[in-house]
């Protein structure tokens, strides 16, 4: 048996963390110069580069891992560092502005780019490949290196997105593989590529540390929100920030009313979109009547002098409007800390150091769970659209999902309202997301027992612009006519139109088909219909209240519709399907190809009669997939419980990888030699594990988030390490047990895991999008009770065979 140099061990460990800094650190630099959806090609990228790395090592065997492994250990690690700097100046710097997103040319450039990327993370996976193959015999403890320096990585995203740009970021990717290649050459004896080595991180050191203030990498061109161009220059750019949640620019001041030029406001976009807008203020209360016309402060005329919480509190329009109408006490939420360094010193002067009014406290937390833990109750909650659209770092695995507007939010919401306060939410009126809101609400208070739902909403919308604005207000009581009439007297003043209200008849209401809607969805029963399900079954979307377990409240189209381009979606969304089942479908052909290419590339004949092959490589499949599964459904679940979305992903990430690199090193040691019956055992730890968090668990997290944030964080790891633990035990178990049968099976499984862990990457946005976050978890444990079957028939057949059974 060999022994593994702690120099391999600590290179594989640095190779690890150095490829998932690059997955995290992509998803942010995707966010900002295409649409955050991108983002999981990072993941799929990473994946996809270890499934080639182990299907090329399968073929080249003997010479990859043979005596001078660790030249080519060495050579990898240095192409991996070099590659990846030249894949992301040529993505930052390519010029997509003469494209639309649907033009062909547009994804030539970007798949050129992304063929780039991949190189990289081949290289990358070719270094853990030839690890692993090598010292299959110590499998578990290369593996434990693998999955450890990933955890070490996930935990660096955070403090390094803090302090220096995703593009610098990239610099400190290429450090980390030179130092690797520098720990692979200790063992070479000549020195050339151990001083090359050491030489190439110490450049790429110092870049790293330069970069933001030379420059040398940096975002030239952003996505665009317009149909005939895919990205766009910023102009007039004053300010730039990254976080692990977004990218801040802010933009040099501008008139705000164009009619009446009565304001300066400056914008600030998080990765290029979502806009917010710091809005100059002296003080004069006086110059600020555009604020209390504006459809979206309509609470604060029916809830003067109130205790209001404002969720999202962003550039502070909505704290200026409460300070406006003189509300008693208001509470502002933001969950990005460089929007808070705006408002309370970068810029607190231009925007008239409104924060700072005692009436206002400002906190620092994700608005749904900081609603959940809160004692206090509140006259009004106000969420003006919030969204982010953006590839924080949870979002790497999945499409962005939002757990503000879910039916347990709401809940959530009017739980903490006094009676008679109100709720009111913003959405965009045109895209459907109005309505879908207004049926959500409608649908809690039917659950609620509430017979006169018509009596407790509102529904107003702006003057017809580009993108109209519709506010809804749903009131933990019965609204009374004088609330009515003052809606009424405020959107003449507006002016904007009220699209529905109780009390009202239509000739005082907005007159088209589309508000019309929204009064046959409220108040069936007064426009002739029986009930308001036949309207919602008929609608072209899907309107249905999402819930925490299926929390897509911007994807309405049903998998029917999904190939169709709609022109009248936003931007934002129009494509993301498409590519989502574009992808699904052509990773799965290129996980296929990689079981069957690798025994059409061989030329070695007793590979081709290994005993049980084809049954040993699904067992890899089932591991690779539900491995991806199980991880990403908890990764989602454990958000909403955590709160912060980038926190709860790396303490989930951390403890996941973490818990099971230290099942693969006890893996080693308690089974040195391949023992099946040791798998089984293992295997169902983790079915019944599992499925006890399906039927008992997963859908009590919510229940629990009134728990102090140190408790939270504890329940989430004790809930993470036992699956983490026996799960990181399967893969070098298994792969013991496979060798027996031919040692050219280890790069061969890696290969087919790592190619169908890309398939379950891309599958898990299926399955959450259509059928939620627990139906995914479920896959994931049938997968799991597929390896068990394999294992189990496997033992079984040893028995009765001439072949040595494992085990």
């Amino acid at each position: 048996m060999r022994h593994v140099p702690k120099s391999i061990l600590a290179g594989v460990g640095l190779i690890a963390l150095s490829a998932l800094l690059l997955e995290v650190n992509l998803t942010r630099i995707f966010s900002v110069t295409l649409w955050y959806y991108f983002g999981f090609l990072a993941i799929s990228l990473a994946l996809l580069g270890t499934a080639a790395a182990g299907v090329f090592c399968y073929a080249l065997p003997d010479r990859l891992a043979g005596e001078d492994y660790a030249s080519y250990l060495t050579a990898f690690a240095l192409l991996f560092g070099s590659a990846t700097p030249l894949a992301i100046s040529f993505h930052l710097h390519a010029d997509l502005s003469g494209y639309s997103v649907s033009d062909v040319g547009f994804y030539s450039v970007l798949g050129f780019e992304l063929l780039i990327l991949f190189a990289a993370f081949f290289c990358a996976g070719m270094c853990i490949t030839i690890a692993l193959f090598r010292y299959g015999a110590q499998i578990g403890t290369v593996y434990f290196s693998d999955l450890v320096g990933a955890s070490l990585g996930s935990l660096l995203v955070v403090p390094l997105l803090y302090h220096f740009s995703a593009p610098a970021i990239t610099f400190a990717v290429s450090m980390g593989a030179c130092a690797a290649a520098w720990l692979f050459a200790r063992g070479l004896k000549t020195s050339q590529l151990r001083t090359l080595s050491a030489v190439m991180a110490a450049l790429f050191l110092v870049l790293f540390l330069s970069n933001d203030r030379l420059g040398l990498l940096k975002v030239v061109s952003v996505k665009s929100y317009s149909i005939a161009s895919a990205q766009m220059r910023e102009d007039n750019k004053v300010y730039e920030k990254w976080s692990p949640i977004s990218r801040v620019a802010v933009f040099a001041p501008s008139r705000g009313n164009p009619d009446a030029q009565l304001y300066q406001s400056m914008q600030v976009t998080n990765d290029a979109g979502a806009p917010t807008l710091l809005h100059e203020f002296d003080g004069d209360f006086s110059k600020l009547d555009y604020v209390s016309r504006d459809s979206r402060q309509l609470v604060h005329h029916l809830k003067p002098g109130a205790d209001i919480l404002i969720i999202g509190s962003g550039g502070g329009m909505d704290v200026l409007a409460a300070l406006l109408f003189a509300q008693k006490r208001i509470t502002a939420v933001e969950i990005n800390p460089v929007i808070i360094e705006l408002v309370s010193r970068v810029y607190a002067g231009f925007i008239g150091h409104i924060f700072e009014d005692p009436r206002v406290t400002l906190h620092l937390a994700e608005g749904r769970n900081f609603v959940a833990g809160s004692p206090n109750l509140y006259d009004a909650i106000q969420i003006t659209m919030i969204d982010s659209w953006t590839a924080a770092a949870s979002g790497a695995y999945m499409f962005n999902e939002n757990s503000l507007y879910t039916i347990e939010a709401i809940e959530d919401y009017v739980g903490h309202l006094k009676p008679d306060g109100i709720l009111s939410i913003t959405r965009y009126y045109d895209y459907d997301e109005a309505l879908r809101l207004t049926n959500m609400l409608i649908q809690y208070l039917v659950q609620k027992g509430v017979n006169d739902v018509d009596n407790r909403l509102i529904v107003a919308v702006e003057p017809r612009r580009r993108y109209r604005r519709a506010t809804v207000l749903l009131k933990n009581g019965v609204f009374t006519p004088d609330e009515t009439s003052i809606t009424l007297a405020t959107a003449k003043q507006g002016p904007f139109s009220v699209v529905y209200a109780p009390h009202v008849g239509d000739p005082d209401l907005e007159a088209s088909d589309y508000a019309q809607l929204f009064r046959l969805l409220i108040n069936p029963q007064a426009h002739g219909l029986s009930d308001r399900t036949e309207l919602i079954t008929a609608y072209p979307k899907n309107l249905a209240p999402p819930t925490d377990n299926r929390p897509f409240f911007f994807f309405m189209r049903y998998f029917r519709d999904s190939f169709r381009s709609d022109p009248r979606d936003h931007a934002a969304r129009r494509l993301a399907l498409p590519l989502l089942y574009g992808m699904f479908l052509s990773f799965g052909f290129l996980g296929l190809l990689t079981i069957f290419l690798p025994l059409y590339l061989s030329q070695n004949v007793a590979i081709r009669k290994a005993p049980y092959r084809l049954r040993s490589l699904t067992y890899f499949v089932g591991l690779g997939v539900g491995y991806i599964l199980i991880e990403i459904s908890l990764i989602q679940r454990l958000t909403i419980f955590l709160g912060h979305p980038t926190y709860s992903f790396v303490l989930v990430l951390t403890s996941l990888l973490f818990s099971s690199g230290l099942g693969s090193f006890a893996s080693g040691v308690w089974a040195r030699t391949p023992a099946p019956r040791k798998l089984l055992v293992v295997l169902a730890g983790i079915l019944v594990i599992v499925l006890f968090y399906v039927l008992f668990v997963y859908d009590s997290f919510t229940h629990l988030m009134w728990l102090e944030k140190p408790l939270r964080i504890l329940t989430a790891v004790l809930i993470i390490f036992p699956p983490g633990f026996l799960m990181g035990m399967c893969f070098p178990m298994g792969m013991q047990i496979v060798r027996q049968f031919h040692e050219h099976l280890v790069p061969w499984g890696w290969g087919v895991n790592g190619a169908f862990s890309v398939f379950a990457s891309i599958l898990s946005l299926v399955l959450a999008l259509n059928f939620g976050f627990k139906a995914m978890m479920s896959v994931g444990l049938a997968f799991y009770a597929l390896a068990f079957v394999i294992i189990f028939s496997l033992r079984q057949t040893g028995k009765g065979s001439g072949v040595t059974a494992p085990g």
